[in-house]
């Protein structure tokens, strides 16, 4: 006679099975719920990269936030008249001289973000738009 490996052989003992049945709900999908949790936590931490692609000139500060978080730093600055050299110095050819501009910073893997904010017109602060965005390497020294 062939053996029969159906569900009837592969039952658990009697007093394993009275102790499963025992047991409440909860103790039973504990270890379904608790791996569900480590997947989906799994899961949300890697659908939240950004790439700095995705910042565009015109967009408002909602916008910059909802795309890359909440900026590492922030600094404002006058642009100054004076030929100057660093990250900023891309914005002196879009505004005027002494131009109050707002600096966004945000540290990438091995890179560095800067996103500027500033306003020709006198347009309140929270209206301000992104006027310039740029990538440099981390540690690079202008």
């Amino acid at each position: 006679m062939i053996p029969n490996y159906g569900p009837r052989h592969l039952k658990l003992p009697f007093t394993m099975r009275i102790y499963f049945w025992r047991m409440s709900r909860y103790q039973r999908y504990s270890p379904v719920l608790l791996i569900f949790l480590v997947l989906l936590a799994i899961a949300n931490c890697s659908s939240a990269t950004s790439s700095p692609d995705d910042v565009e000139i015109g967009f408002s500060r909602d916008e910059v936030i909802e795309v890359m978080g909440e900026p590492a730093m922030t600094q404002d600055f006058v642009l100054p008249d004076q030929p100057f050299f660093g990250p900023q110095e891309s914005l002196a050819n879009l505004l005027p001289p002494g131009t109050l501009v707002e600096e966004w910073i945000y540290e990438l893997d091995e890179e560095v973000m800067y996103v500027w904010f500033a306003s020709e017109s006198n347009l309140p602060r929270a209206e301000w738009l992104v006027i310039e965005t740029g990538v440099y390497p981390a540690g690079v020294v202008f």
